[in-house]
């Protein structure tokens, strides 16, 4: 239900591999975790060539998941009842 969430890593599909491209790439998902997941703290971003030949790009995220519950997370828990009340019928 949202059309601007994320990156536009399709553009790059075609693109020729190289270290500024791979750059692009980290760029890109970098901003869209900063811009679009506050739940996280971005700690790095790689991108692996290795298989370049066998057309495959490895992207690697590494993040540490915040211990706070903050208004803007997407998930919110809907309870028909609370957890604590509910007994045995």
């Amino acid at each position: 239900m949202k059309p601007e969430y994320g990156c536009d890593l399709q553009s790059m599909v075609f693109a020729q591999l190289d270290s500024h491209t791979e750059q692009e790439i980290i760029s890109m998902i970098t901003d869209a975790i900063l811009m679009f997941e506050p739940r996280i703290t971005l700690e790095e971003v790689e991108v692996d060539s290795s298989d370049m030949l066998d057309g495959k790009l490895f992207i690697k995220i590494d993040y540490t998941i915040r211990k706070i519950n903050i208004r803007t997370n997407i998930v919110f828990p809907f309870y028909l009842t609370e957890g604590t009340n509910v007994t045995d019928m």
